[in-house]
């Protein structure tokens, strides 16, 4: 009751002014003047009148209250759209934006056990993984040793690769954008995929232009190129060629790009998306996923960089990776 006469107190008072003038009125400024029993009985009536609408009121209010409250103690979200009270649509607005907080906090601990699981697994995977590579060492057959060495080399590519994308749907807290030297990354991620070079046989160009300072995370813009670097060798065809160099203008233009067996025209606007593999998969040439590209697209965006493709069918593959900050930072060169 309590809260009720305090949301209506402006119009009580408004009410009791207008009875004040109303009365004032009728016994001393009218030239009508009225019997004390007429008065009497027109404000028995009004308050027979006012006692109805108020009761239909607080009965409509109450309901009302114990809607949002009842929804607030089941901790779902309410909404406010019918509070035409200003203190009652504050503490609803404050109950929603407390349930999402904790709804948001529950979903980053989620996360971060998921996270924990993928990163204790990995570790303790790597210790059978590491058997393997001793016992296959003393393989006696040359041709099987060299089987189980690539299929090894590609479970401890894909452990490293699932562990960085893991981490990648987590909050920014493990991005730090800071100076790096571009160079070094490519050649992290180079050594990172040398056996899968060598073993087809690729030549790596990677030109002078590249030898600059770039604002990106070290860390993540290595996983970018090692998604890139296994696409090429993928796709790659005879004589295959894996180039790396950079365009600075007002921003820095890294190219990744291959000669392999190219995309078609109509796919390229596709190839970021999630899932989409294209006619390499469905041909059956290739086991494709159709998650690197766009992993690749999501880092980019979580960096602040931009990625681009142009490629021409049995020609080449050319990724673009534009580090969108300050254009003249691109331009120190002392390393």
């Amino acid at each position: 009751m309590k809260g009720w006469l305090k949301d209506r107190r402006l119009c009580i008072c408004i009410l009791l002014a207008l009875l004040i003038i109303y009365h004032l009125y009728f016994l001393w400024l009218s030239s009508v003047k009225m019997e004390l029993s007429e008065l009497l009985y027109a404000d028995f009536m009004l308050l027979v009148v006012i006692g109805v609408c108020t009761v239909s009121d607080w009965y409509r209010w109450l309901k009302k209250t114990e809607g949002w409250q009842n929804a607030m103690q089941t901790a779902s979200y309410v909404l406010s759209e019918e509070l035409d009270d200003t203190g009652e649509l504050q503490t609803v607005l404050a109950h929603n934006e407390q349930e999402y907080l904790r709804e948001q906090k529950e979903h980053y601990m989620q996360q971060q056990e998921l996270q924990d699981y993928i990163s204790r697994w990995s570790h303790e995977i790597k210790l059978p993984l590491a058997a393997l590579r001793m016992m296959n060492e003393r393989n006696t057959d040359a041709a099987l040793q060299k089987d189980m060495q690539k299929q090894l080399e590609k479970m401890e590519r894909q452990l490293h690769m699932m562990l960085c994308t893991a981490k990648a749907w987590m909050p920014a807290g493990d991005r730090s954008i800071m100076k790096i030297e571009l160079k070094k990354a490519i050649q992290s991620a180079v050594k990172n995929a040398s056996y899968f070079l060598i073993h087809e046989g690729f030549e790596i160009q990677i030109e002078d232009s590249v030898d600059i300072l770039v604002l990106s995370d070290e860390q993540w813009l290595v996983y970018m190129l090692d998604q890139l670097i296994s696409n090429a060798v993928k796709y790659h065809k005879e004589h295959p060629v894996l180039t790396f160099f950079c365009e600075v203008r007002e921003y820095a233009v890294l190219h990744v790009r291959d000669n392999g067996i190219g995309i078609r025209q109509e796919e390229l606007s596709a190839v970021f998306e999630r899932g989409y593999t294209g006619r390499n998969q469905r041909n059956g040439a290739y086991r494709s996923t159709g998650m690197g590209l766009y992993f690749v697209r999501k880092i980019a965006d979580l960096l602040g960089h931009t990625v681009t493709i142009t490629s021409r069918e049995q020609d080449y593959t050319d990724i673009q990776i534009t580090f969108s900050h300050d254009g003249d930072f691109f331009h120190l060169t002392d390393l």
